[in-house]
């Protein structure tokens, strides 16, 4: 296959040559930066379209895209989706799939908030080249990066220090080539390193200044190490003369607490929660929608999706009334903000796969269900049933379970006076049935009640 590759470093020898052979068609896979949406780029039969890293993306390059290349397949690849994308996917205006399995090897990386301590980085940076690794230092302020490298030096002596940012465009790139060929032991740069850096041999990490960060900035920065087998080490430090707001200090904890590989989609979820989902129709990629709220917005919106896909109005959430304990419980996902995403994605499943789909999720995540979230899992597969049949409320009263239906329920009144002289089922006012059912475990009345309740589709 004919691959070429375009970006601010191609010639212009080069690029005028890379731009003839894609128009002719005689380049399979074109890559590039954002040099790929100039106009000058034209294909002759584009089928794939590719955005990697798409959180660096703004609106209006989304909108151009889909504008040029909306008759061909698009994938949208990030670990850290904005809350805009993240909120149409999990809206159904877009696919999603999640990869949560690590490379082979990949360990957790272990992370802490501490203050700004030259003890601590000299402690840190020795024990790192003590197994020959290499060390990144953030420091997002241009002013002063050299002070920071004067301090370093002063702390270590020895250390081989080099330092990038984007105003020395003449040297950035052989800086990063040397630090990937090991040629000095401490890269000290801005952000420039956020995205499509691979550094197998750096395996300690400081942010300085970490509160200044956003979730999905401070995810991918954590990105840069922990690319190989050997265990890595993030310091989110923090100046100790100021007291920090409170909203930069759970961001920190979120960070810390979701360490693992694959945690992407989870800090991403925070990010939307915190953040809002931003605009459907407008260029606003995070933001609340004003007077409405974002979980009435996302009901009305899947409403009317629903209705423009031609499929049936949704029905109305029914009551279920079952004594029986349904819950997560925190001594199994002790962090609050988690468990209230897992309740969401059980609130808003619209099939019994996908319940599923989150319960291999939450295993995955936090390990064997305990009994009561067990029960949790069985009574949203019974409310999606209860729902498809338009029914108002559910309950056990030993040993009886009553449904109550709706006016709009798809059950006629012949089928249902049929059921009853049969004793099938026994009417226990105008709009409710009652079944006899001498069962105590909870899960076997669940069984028990979606056969009944299956037994009613026709």
């Amino acid at each position: 296959m004919t691959i070429r590759l375009i970006n601010r470093f191609t010639s212009a020898k080069e690029r005028k040559e890379i731009l003839k052979d894609t128009k002719e068609g005689k380049v399979d896979i074109l890559i590039g930066t954002h040099r790929i949406l100039s106009r000058d780029i034209q294909f002759k039969k584009l089928g794939l379209l590719i955005i990697d890293e798409e959180h660096l993306f703004g609106v209006k390059s989304k909108e151009k895209i889909k504008h040029w290349y909306s008759h061909v397949d698009t994938i949208s690849l990030s670990a850290t989706p904005i809350p805009r994308s993240l909120s149409m996917s999990l809206s159904g205006l877009r696919d999603m799939s999640l990869i949560l399995t690590p490379p082979l090897n990949r360990k957790p990386i272990h992370t802490f908030i501490k203050p700004f301590s030259g003890e601590l980085i000299k402690k840190a940076v020795s024990k790192e080249l003590e197994r020959e690794g290499q060390i990144i230092f953030i420091h997002n302020r241009i002013a002063d990066i050299y002070q920071i490298e004067e301090n370093l030096k002063k702390l270590l002596p020895s250390l081989r220090i080099q330092t990038a940012h984007g105003k020395r465009k003449d040297l950035q790139e052989k800086v990063v080539l040397d630090f990937f060929q090991r040629k000095f032991d401490l890269l000290l740069c801005t952000t420039i390193i956020e995205s499509g850096m691979d550094f197998p041999n750096a395996n300690t990490l400081f942010i300085n200044r970490s509160d200044q960060f956003g979730l999905s900035q401070l995810h991918q920065l954590r990105g840069r190490i922990g690319r190989s087998d050997r265990q890595s080490y993030c310091y989110l430090l923090i100046d100790p003369r100021k007291r920090m707001p409170q909203k930069a200090l759970e961001r920190l904890k979120i960070i810390q607490e979701n360490h693992r590989p694959g945690s992407g989609i989870t800090i991403a979820q925070y990010d939307l929660e915190m953040r809002g989902g931003g605009e459907l129709m407008g260029a606003e990629q995070s933001g609340f929608l004003q007077n409405v709220g974002y979980e009435m917005y996302f009901e009305f919106l899947q409403e009317n999706i629903s209705t423009l896909k031609g499929e049936k109005a949704i029905s109305p959430e029914p009551d279920l009334q079952f004594k029986r304990p349904a819950f997560i419980p925190r001594s199994y996902i002790p962090h609050e903000k988690v468990r209230l995403v897992f309740y969401k994605k059980l609130a808003s499943a619209p099939s019994k796969e996908e319940i599923e789909k989150i319960k291999t999720e939450l295993e995955d995540f936090a390990g064997l269900l305990p009994l009561e979230t067990t029960n949790l899992f069985l009574l949203n597969q019974l409310r999606l049933i209860a729902k498809s049949l338009h029914a108002r409320e559910l309950s056990y009263k030993n040993p009886w379970l009553y449904i109550s239906f709706v006016e709009s329920s798809p059950l006629s009144h012949l089928q249902i006076a049929k059921w009853v002289q049969e004793d099938f089922c026994h009417l226990h006012n105008q709009n409710t049935l009652k079944f006899f059912l001498k069962e105590e475990n909870l899960e076997k009345i669940l069984k028990i009640s979606e056969k009944l309740i299956s037994s009613l589709k026709f």
